[in-house]
């Protein structure tokens, strides 16, 4: 078990939480890509697409990039489908606090012309006992995988 560089889809790009997901016939490309050229990765969310997985010319969507603008729910935290319906998840900062929670966003529209989403629920980091933090959610039919932040003394997190 080994992974290896099968291709490049895009260069000379600063780019990030990228998702790759086929619908019908096409694959979207979801990222976050900071256009001012300062490394702000959570404003920023722009979607391409490709009738090749391993294409090196993805489209940008045709209503343009980046199709999201706005820091409090711009930046890619998951993706999952449940009852035929695909949500995006969105990483939620706070002041100085990175990946404070997140939000799932019902995406009522995909394609290559548009794409339509509305915030469907919050999560904070509350659904654990001492966590502090959690920007992560992705799921599929068999597996879901979600993050979290805790503080833990060193010396009892080395003993677990």
């Amino acid at each position: 078990m080994k992974w290896s560089l099968d291709t490049i889809l895009m260069s000379d790009i600063s780019a990030a939480d990228s998702m790759i997901f086929k619908i019908g016939s096409k694959w979207f490309l979801f990222t976050n890509i900071s256009s001012s050229g300062y490394v702000d990765h959570q404003s920023e969310l722009h979607i391409f697409y490709s009738d090749d997985l391993r294409s090196k010319k993805w489209q940008p969507i045709k209503t343009g990039n980046p199709v999201i603008f706005e820091s409090m729910c711009a930046r890619n935290g998951g993706v999952f489908w449940y009852n035929g319906s695909m949500y995006r998840v969105n990483q939620v900062h706070g002041k100085s606090h990175y990946g404070k929670s997140f939000a799932v966003n019902k995406v009522h529209y995909i394609s290559e012309s548009e794409f339509s989403e509305q915030r469907v629920s919050m999560i904070d980091a509350n659904f654990k006992r001492d966590i502090i933090s959690t920007h992560h959610f992705s799921a599929n039919e068999r597996i879901a995988a979600v993050d979290y932040c805790r503080r833990q003394r060193l010396r009892s997190a080395k003993e677990s």
